[in-house]
């Protein structure tokens, strides 16, 4: 019964089994799902970028790209780097566990505007998950794409995934594979630097190109930079930001850059669309701090309708505490005092309208601090 009503009900994932769990570094798997439904699954289509929200039963849901690709249906694949609750009980399934799928989501990357182009993807880490897709789908449409080149880093060999196809990629004519990592170890015999270094260093041409980036945020916007200097224009630098989606449709509204919804105008943007939402890619964390917005509204004038930018926004600002655990309960308990002023709620949600980062869990009220930005 849910999988019959699911296509009707954007909130209800259909049923499905996982088929094989691969592990891909010490804190990443990759996931082999079928849709318990046989006519839903032969029904379902979707385009290289868009997401899917997985379910844990008991537990939540949480965001992750298709990263198989479209002309590859026997399965879909998602890669899931293990870092909070959901993150953790999808890393305990196994093969014929059931999980909960709503997909597909958001937009995709535009693979038609970009036939007969050179494509370079630059992937970082897990950012190797989204660009797989493309890449994949890129190879098995080969004759309708330029020349295509990858480079993927990582901070350590073992922190690469999808190592099991790395070797296919190096020696594939079809395409021209960069491996680099941050720290090399015995027996590693490719690169060695950070991912923008490394593309600078290799000067792809920006001359009928487009550029694929996805990866941590600040390999990102590093990325971007080299790009820039490269001669890549912004509307030939496409990115994406599936680590901001939440809900996946839209109705939460805790995905929003500025007046930009991910779940509905993302997760793929090119750069030229990034640079006119508030601080674009700088809005990514980099340097995290724990910040509670207390006294908020007296510093804020009634007669002023838009919230003020962070350069004139009067915050506290507490540091991270760490395990100290003194610092823990002063955090925790200002937590709590304006979360039952029912502010807390109000004052994030005008946080994240200029572009805040602001993804916090009530539940961790009782115990430990809220999020980080």
């Amino acid at each position: 019964m849910v999988n019959a009503t699911a296509a009707a009900n954007p909130y209800l994932p259909r049923v499905a089994t996982v088929l094989e769990v691969i592990p891909e570094t010490p804190n990443i798997k990759t996931f082999r799902v079928r849709l318990d439904d046989p006519d839903a699954m032969a029904a379902f289509s979707f385009k290289p970028g868009q997401v899917g929200q997985l379910s844990v039963f008991g537990v939540g849901e949480a965001t992750f790209v298709i990263n198989s690709p479209p002309t590859r249906m026997d399965y879909l694949q998602f890669s899931v780097m293990r870092a909070g609750e959901v993150t953790t009980g999808l890393h305990g399934l196994s093969a014929g566990d059931k999980i909960g799928v709503r997909a597909p989501l958001g937009n995709w990357f535009p693979h038609e505007s970009m036939k007969g182009r050179n494509i370079l993807f630059v992937g970082g880490g897990i950012g190797m998950a989204p660009l797989r897709t493309l890449l994949l789908f890129m190879l098995d449409n080969r004759s309708e794409y330029g020349d295509i080149t990858l480079l993927y880093g990582a901070r350590t060999p073992s922190d690469m995934a999808f190592q099991s196809e790395l070797p296919e990629w190096l020696e594939s004519p079809e395409m021209s594979t960069t491996l680099t990592v941050d720290n090399a170890s015995n027996g590693w015999q490719h690169k060695v630097g950070l991912i923008p270094t490394v593309l600078k260093e290799m000067r792809p041409s920006p001359d009928n190109a487009v550029a694929v980036t996805c990866g941590p945020p600040i390999m990102i916007k590093f990325t971007i930079q080299a790009l820039k200097e490269l001669g890549f224009e912004d509307d030939r630098i496409i990115t994406t930001l599936e680590r901001r989606m939440k809900c996946g449709v839209g109705i939460c509204g805790r995905c929003n850059i500025g007046t930009s919804y991910v779940c509905l105008d993302g997760p793929v943007y090119y750069n030229s669309q990034l640079k006119a939402l508030p601080d674009g890619l700088q809005g990514l964390p980099v340097n995290r701090t724990f910040v509670l917005a207390c006294g908020f509204w007296t510093d804020w004038p009634a007669s002023q309708t838009q919230p003020p930018r962070r350069s004139s926004t009067k915050l506290l600002v507490l540091p991270n505490p760490g395990k100290d655990a003194t610092k823990k309960g002063v955090v925790t308990q200002a937590l709590q005092e304006y979360s039952q002023r029912r502010k807390q709620i109000q004052i994030l949600d005008l946080f994240r309208s200029v572009g805040y980062d602001t993804d916090y869990d009530y539940k961790e009220q009782r115990g430990k601090p809220g999020k980080s930005l």
